[in-house]
C-alpha cells in the first residue's frame, strides 16, 4: 500500500492531486478593455496578498492556494467572492465550484501574479 501512496504522490494524483479553482469572465458591455485589465490587475494583487496564485487563459481565471497546496479552501474562495462582490463585479465573473488539475492549468494559463509561479516552483 505504501508503494501506491508514493506513486500517487509522485504523480500528484489521488489524495495528492493539486487543484485550481476556475472562474469565468463575463464582461458586460459597459466595461471597457482597459477597465477589465485594471480589475484583473487589482484582483491579482489582492490574491497575491492572500497567498493565492492567479492564472488566466482567455476568459478563464484559475486560483491556486499557497496556504493549502491541494485546493483553495472554502474560506479562500469566500474571500475572493467578497472582494468581487464589494466591487459590484458579480456580473463580470461567473463563479463556479469547478476544480481543474493545477498542473494541467500551469501548461495552458499564463500568470497574473507571482504567487501563481510560486505554486509550481
Amino acid at each position: 500500500m505504501l508503494r501506491n501512496a508514493e506513486a500517487q504522490k509522485a504523480m500528484r494524483t489521488g489524495e495528492f492531486q493539486e487543484l485550481a479553482w476556475r472562474l469565468l469572465l463575463k464582461s458586460p458591455d459597459t466595461l471597457t478593455s482597459s477597465q477589465r485589465e485594471t480589475l484583473l490587475d487589482d484582483f491579482g494583487s489582492f490574491a497575491q496578498e492572500n497567498n493565492l496564485g492567479l492564472g488566466r487563459r482567455n476568459d478563464e481565471l484559475f486560483v491556486v492556494s499557497l496556504n493549502n497546496r491541494l485546493i483553495p479552501t472554502t474560506e479562500e474562495q469566500n474571500l475572493l467572492k467578497r472582494w468581487l462582490l464589494d466591487r459590484e463585479t458579480e456580473q463580470t465573473f461567473n463563479l463556479h465550484d469547478q476544480f481543474w488539475d493545477a498542473w494541467l492549468i500551469m501548461l495552458i494559463a499564463y500568470p497574473i501574479n507571482e504567487a501563481f509561479n510560486e505554486f509550481f516552483s
